[in-house]
C-alpha cells in the first residue's frame, strides 16, 4: 500500500488533497493527539478529510528522534529571523505542543527560539517549518512519501540548511548534510468537483473497482 504523509500543516491545500486523493491508497496528516479533528471552511471537505485522511500521532521514539535532530541543529550558529522575538506577529508559526517531546520545546523557548502562546507554542516561520520538517521525516521512515504544499519556504531553507555543514549557496559537497526536496508533476484538479474523486475512491472498494487500484 502507497502511503502519502503530508506536512507541515494539520490543514491540508483542497487541490493537493484531490491530488493524494488521485495518487495515494493512503492520506495521513501529523495530528498532536488521536481525537484531533480537522476542520475546514467547506464542509464537503471537511467530510472527505474525516474520512479519507488518517491522523499520523507521532510515537514517542518519532519525537525523540526528532528532539535529537532538533537538538543537532541548535548546535550550528542559527540567524537573527530564527528568533521568535525577532519576528513580526504575522510572520510567526503556531505549532500544537503534543506533535514535540516537553524536553524539545524546553530547550528552544531558553534559547529565544519559542514562546507559548494560548494552547500551543510560536515559533519564527522559517523555524516552525524546520523542525515540521525534521519530524516529518522521523514519522515518514522509509515507507511513506512525505508531500507538502510549502514548496518554496522549504526550497529556501534547503538553501540555508546546506551552510551548516559548511558549502557554499549553490555548491555542495559529499560531506554536507541537507534536506533534499524532489517535485513531482501532480495532476490539475482545479476544476474537477471533489465529490468525484470521493466516488472513485469508493468505487475501489467495491467487488468490481479493483481494476482502478494503482499497481
Amino acid at each position: 500500500m502507497f502511503t502519502a504523509l503530508y506536512y507541515p500543516h494539520v490543514n491540508m491545500n483542497p487541490d493537493l488533497f484531490k491530488n493524494a486523493l488521485f495518487l495515494w491508497d493512503k492520506i495521513e496528516y501529523i495530528a498532536p493527539d488521536q481525537y484531533f479533528q480537522p476542520w475546514y471552511p467547506d464542509a464537503e471537505l471537511t467530510k472527505a478529510v474525516c474520512s479519507w485522511a488518517e491522523r499520523h500521532v507521532p510515537s514517542d521514539e518519532e519525537r525523540q528522534q526528532a528532539n535529537e535532530a532538533i537538538l543537532d541543529l541548535l548546535r550550528h550558529p542559527l540567524p537573527p529571523w530564527f528568533y521568535v522575538e525577532n519576528v513580526p506577529e504575522q510572520l510567526r508559526y503556531s505549532i500544537l505542543p503534543a506533535k514535540f517531546c516537553p524536553g524539545t520545546w524546553e530547550k528552544l523557548k531558553s534559547q529565544r527560539l519559542a514562546e507559548p502562546i494560548g494552547d500551543g507554542f510560536e515559533t519564527s516561520a522559517p523555524l516552525g517549518l524546520t523542525i515540521m520538517s525534521l519530524l516529518a521525516d522521523c514519522c515518514a521512515g522509509a515507507q511513506k512519501r512525505l508531500v507538502t504544499d510549502e514548496a518554496a519556504s522549504y526550497s529556501a531553507l534547503d538553501r540555508y540548511l546546506a551552510t551548516i555543514g559548511g558549502a557554499d549557496l549553490g555548491k555542495f559537497d559529499n560531506k554536507s548534510e541537507r534536506l533534499v526536496t524532489i517535485s513531482l508533476k501532480i495532476m490539475n484538479f482545479k476544476n474537477v468537483p471533489l465529490s468525484w474523486l470521493v466516488r472513485l475512491r469508493e468505487k475501489e472498494k467495491t467487488a468490481s473497482g479493483a481494476y482502478l487500484t494503482g499497481t
